[in-house]
């Protein structure tokens, strides 16, 4: 799990540069690229959510998700990724988004 107080403090831009430093994930597989998050977990693509819900449907187009409306990347390795319906071999990716807080 990577909190938005550790992406702020990296001075990440995008999902992409939060990633960089976990373990077993490639954050620029294929080079920074400013059309989408491209990443991989354990030699394999990711499958993303944003709040537990899948982000990309057959490679439709959709927006990246702003860094700044992030409270934390949770990224799921493993096998046990599968438990979650359409997750890849390799693992998942799942951003959440910040909360209203008092």
């Amino acid at each position: 799990m990577i909190t938005s107080a550790l992406f702020t403090d990296r001075g990440a831009q995008n999902l992409q540069e939060t990633l960089r430093y976990s373990a077993g994930v490639t954050a620029d597989a294929w080079g920074l690229d400013t059309r989408g998050d491209a990443s991989t977990i354990r030699g394999l693509d990711p499958v993303q959510y944003v709040d537990g819900m899948c982000r990309l449907y057959n490679f439709s187009p959709m927006a990246r998700p702003e860094v700044y409306g992030l409270e934390r990347v949770e990224v799921l390795r493993g096998p046990s990724s599968m438990l979650y319906g359409a997750g890849a071999a390799g693992g998942i990716i799942n951003a959440i988004s910040k909360r209203p807080s008092f």
